[in-house]
């Protein structure tokens, strides 16, 4: 058989090392995941309380265990105005303080768009005038080229007309 077609056993695990396990060897360990480390933990097994069984209830309050109700007695009635009360009382202050984190953050959106402004502001500030740099040398260059294009029609002038004068005699 190859390892494969083994059928795997599973071991329970505590903190990265192997556990010593109590089962007999034909019987795999119930094994849970331990969240806090992603191991896992060989599970507690419970059995399930017998209807016979009295449930005891441990509190830090000696008085709520000797404060049993009989069954016929009637519920004491519920504060229900109170509970709504303290319900809204809770949701303003839950409101006032978003209005409050709203009104700091309306602040800090203030501040950022007078920053980014500025910034674009002065920006296109230094856009333009690199703009008005290369057409005042675009400028320059077109007077250059006129300058030696006058020059050359002089030029070529003064030859025909040389030419003409050689011609003519």
């Amino acid at each position: 058989m190859s390892p494969i077609d083994q059928p795997c056993e599973a071991k329970p695990i505590t903190n990265g090392t192997e556990a010593e396990s109590t089962t007999s060897p034909g019987s795999a360990a119930h094994t849970v995941p331990d969240e806090s480390s992603g191991n896992s933990q060989p599970s507690s097994q419970t059995e399930p309380i017998a209807a016979s069984e009295e449930v005891v209830v441990q509190s830090g309050d000696a008085a709520a265990t000797n404060d049993v109700q009989d069954p016929g007695q009637q519920l004491e009635d519920f504060d229900w105005v109170s509970l709504m009360g303290r319900y809204h009382h809770a949701m303003e202050k839950c409101s006032q303080d978003e209005e409050a984190m709203f009104q700091d953050f309306s602040r800090w959106i203030r501040i950022f768009e007078a920053w980014a402004s500025t910034t674009t502001v002065h920006e296109n500030d230094r856009s333009y005038k690199r703009l008005r740099t290369r057409i005042s040398y675009v400028q320059m260059g077109e007077d250059r080229l006129e300058k030696k294009r006058e020059l050359y029609i002089s030029v070529v002038k003064a030859f025909e007309s040389a030419l003409a004068l050689l011609g003519s005699t």
